[in-house]
């Protein structure tokens, strides 16, 4: 396999009102972080310049980066995240709408609300069902790497998840207090301070060569003091024997496939059937896939995504199946999911507040939130990677058996779960 290093980046810029505009693997990966947190809680912040030279110039201050909580076996996400999970998919779906095939992260967009919300007041998130120090868990919850050696396969089953936090600032305007630095650091989220000329080169030197992510997080292309938090998520979850391929029909053509179960030998898997579509899942490693296939003669865009995902969680029963899934690899850029959290903001947000020093003037208020993501579904498994940038600154058939049969040969929906949350919603209409 070659697989797809799994990413999520979710990136929350904010800037002042005030202000006039003018805009690997994982292993070593956490070593190399480990590395760097001890670095941080070794050494002081310099201390800063009276006199900064230009206003895009800051005070340079030590990075206070923070080792993700890595554990060595599968955690279990809290069961109360099931319904954020499913709110968050609802929130976001229409980021699949339009033509051809889409991708976005569910899990992407939690992580980065969670994390503003943890460092924020007023931010009434309860839509979301996210109280403070969900972040936390989280972190705690997607934060491992897992090996299971096989006896019958000459590979081991892999499963593995990274998450982190971090907030930027960027000039002078919106200064973090070092005191509350410390704290974040505590719960896992990492600080650094940049200018405003470097921000996006330092925010891509961190994500590469210490967090050990493959893709440059977002450039909201500020050109006014503020603060990015970047959430951060990857997973690659793969068999110890690949799932094999074939060649079966999609929409008029063959493509290669998954094939599962034979007329005397099929599979039992988990299934609802609604009035025009089906949906069933099928398990990797230590993921899911759910597939959500509409009935012939049924377009995907008359299926409600999230309607769905409640639908076959509700009604879902073990079923004798045969068919067969496509491979996919999907891609989307700059999804624009702004409306997802502005139509529940209520403009007494007091974003940062408890990262801020007390004495800034706090203007910040959100601008726009774009997500760019990467999904891939082959023979040795799952893997993928998005990236959400939250833009936030001033206002101006049978013979023994009776099996259903799902065979997806036309267009369909695509969900990756672990313990019932979305990590991904993909849309697949076209292959090659």
């Amino acid at each position: 396999m070659k697989p797809s290093r799994l990413l999520v980046l979710t990136a929350l810029a904010l800037c002042g009102c005030s202000v006039t505009s003018s805009l690997s693997s994982s292993s070593e990966a956490s070593s190399e972080t480990s590395s760097e947190a001890k670095t941080s809680s070794e050494d002081s912040s310099v201390e800063p310049s009276s006199e900064p030279e230009s206003s895009s110039s800051v005070l340079p201050q030590t990075p206070r980066i923070y080792a993700s909580p890595l554990s060595e076996t599968v955690t279990r996400l809290d069961t109360s995240f099931s319904n954020a999970g499913a709110l968050a998919l609802e929130q976001i779906a229409f980021g699949l709408e339009g033509d051809g095939n889409a991708v976005i992260s569910p899990a992407s967009y939690l992580l980065a609300i969670a994390g503003v919300n943890d460092v924020s007041a007023n931010m009434g998130v309860s839509f979301l069902g996210l109280n403070k120090g969900d972040a936390k868990k989280l972190l705690e919850a997607w934060n491992y790497h897992y090996e299971r050696p096989s006896d019958n396969y000459d590979s081991a089953e892999l499963s593995e998840m990274k998450s982190l936090l971090l907030h930027q600032q960027i000039g002078d305007a919106y200064r973090f207090d070092e005191n509350k630095r410390q704290l974040l650091a505590e719960e896992y989220e990492s600080t650094m301070v940049s200018s405003l000329d470097s921000y996006h080169e330092d925010a891509v030197d961190f994500f590469h060569n210490d967090a050990g992510f493959t893709i440059e997080p977002p450039d909201p292309h500020a050109t006014t003091d503020g603060i990015i938090t970047y959430g951060a998520f990857k997973m690659k979850d793969c068999v110890a024997d690949d799932f094999g391929s074939s060649q079966r029909p999609f929409n008029g053509k063959d493509v290669e496939c998954y094939s599962f179960g034979s007329t005397l030998w099929p599979e039992y898997w988990n299934y609802a059937k609604a009035d025009h579509y089906c949906v069933f899942e099928f398990n990797v490693a230590f993921t899911s896939l759910m597939v959500i296939l509409p009935d012939v003669g049924t377009e995907l865009e008359d299926i409600s995504l999230s309607e769905a995902y409640r639908f076959y969680n509700e009604n879902k029963k073990v079923t004798t199946v045969v068919g067969y899934v496509p491979y996919f690899h999907v891609a989307s850029q700059n999804v624009d999911l702004t409306s997802a959290l502005s139509s529940h903001l209520s403009g007494k947000e007091i974003f940062y507040d408890n990262l801020l020093e007390d004495t800034c003037v706090n203007n910040l208020s959100l601008s726009s939130i774009l997500q760019t993501s990467d999904f891939e579904f082959n023979k040795d498994g799952v893997s993928g990677e998005s990236i959400t940038a939250v833009y936030v600154c001033g206002s101006p058939e049978p013979t023994e058996h009776e099996v259903t049969y799902l065979n997806v040969d036309r267009p369909f929906y695509c969900l990756s779960l672990k313990d019932g949350f979305p990590l991904f919603a993909n849309k697949i209409t076209t292959l090659n």
